[in-house]
């Protein structure tokens, strides 16, 4: 259930990045003003500075609540998010014009690696956040 949540979760931000683009594109990275300007740049989640925070945000906290909520197995349900996301990473960056690119193929393996810190983060804050709950609790 963890990683359909994890697919899930990225699939919308990737749906959230397409519809409101120009949003997004607002703040550019430094030195891709112009790129974005001319529209070369298509959503994706590490684009811009916004759609990266956004996503950093939204698996924070999906692994944290997920091993808050979850008794036992935490680490597990940590990875699952992780390879739910990183499926609907592969899936929605063959979607995009980079994998044509050379060296386009490494995204498959390099992009998933973006989502481990939020993750690990979020499930260490959810672990703390269990241990703070069930101390109260005894």
């Amino acid at each position: 259930m963890s990683g359909l949540s994890g697919l899930l979760v990225f699939l919308l931000l990737h749906l959230l990045f397409v519809v409101n683009w120009p949003w997004f594109m607002a703040v550019p990275w430094p030195g891709y003003e112009l790129a974005t300007a001319r529209g070369l740049v298509e959503p994706w989640f590490v684009h811009t500075p916004r759609s990266l925070w956004v996503t950093r945000a939204a698996f924070f906290i999906l692994a944290m609540v997920t091993v808050l909520l979850r008794t036992g197995a935490r680490s597990a349900n940590a990875l699952a998010i992780w390879l739910g996301a990183a499926t609907g990473v592969a899936l929605s960056y063959a979607r995009t014009s980079l994998p044509s690119l050379e060296w386009g193929w490494l995204g498959f393996l390099l992009y998933p690696l973006r989502l481990v810190l939020p993750v690990l983060l979020g499930a260490a804050a959810g672990i703390v956040g269990a241990r703070v709950r069930a101390r109260r609790v005894a």
